[in-house]
């Protein structure tokens, strides 16, 4: 991985260390701000890169639309306040992993995530979101990884999270609403039913009330054709 520390950047910044031919970047605390960002879109064969704890740093949406190689980016503890909110429709189906967690992210367009098809594992924590059925929606078949830690959510985020077939680690720590289920039969995450498990017991149903502070959702050998939620 090519690491810098940046004071100022321009369009020419990186012809000097292998321009298009950068695979790897790490540009997190150096002074970067959206005026810089830019420069970067000449790396067309950019793979990963790590702009975090870059508190200028406002928005990402054209890095991840204009990076065609983009698997990863890192925009974490940095200022993003919005996600989608352009005139264009982000797509990406390359972006893998996508980390804006610690972020003031408070206005995430409904359709933001929709272009990135190829979407393994999303870190939002901190952020303001309104969940719905709708949510995801790209990333059905996909999403392994979900983080939504200290998290302000306007809605009940279990429809949107009951579509993700393939989620295998749901992070859920300090969320301030919501955080209590009160259920009286088995729910089901992707189509799969969910069997509520404490750690070392014999696996009943969950009893309301019962206070989530993080979740990992594995999946159980096929013939229990069913996830396991620990409370952790």
């Amino acid at each position: 991985m090519f690491v810098c520390v940046l004071k100022v950047v321009d369009e020419g910044a990186f012809v000097g260390v292998g321009g298009q031919s950068v695979r790897e970047l790490s540009i997190r605390s150096s002074h970067v701000t959206d005026a810089h960002l830019p420069a970067l879109l000449s790396l067309t064969k950019l793979r990963v890169l790590d702009i975090a704890l870059n508190n200028k740093v406002t928005s990402v949406d054209q890095l991840l639309d204009a990076l065609p190689s983009l698997e990863q980016l890192d925009a974490s503890s940095a200022a993003v306040s919005s996600l989608g909110r352009v005139a264009y429709r982000v797509t990406s189906s390359t972006v893998r992993v996508l980390n804006l967690a610690d972020n003031p992210l408070v206005d995430v367009a409904t359709d933001a995530l929709l272009g990135l098809t190829a979407l393994e594992d999303l870190r939002l924590d901190g952020s303001t979101l309104t969940l719905d059925n709708s949510s995801f929606v790209s990333q059905r078949t996909s999403l392994r990884t979900l983080s939504l830690r200290r998290c302000n959510l306007t809605l009940s985020p279990w429809s949107a999270i009951a579509r993700l077939g393939a989620l295998q680690t749901l992070y859920m720590s300090q969320v301030h609403r919501f955080t209590y289920l009160f259920i009286t039969k088995t729910i089901k995450v992707g189509g799969h039913p969910i069997k509520a498990n404490r750690p070392n017991s014999d696996g009943c149903k969950l009893a309301p009330p019962l206070r989530i502070y993080s979740l990992l959702i594995s999946t159980k050998e096929r013939r229990h054709s069913c996830h396991d939620i620990y409370l952790l």
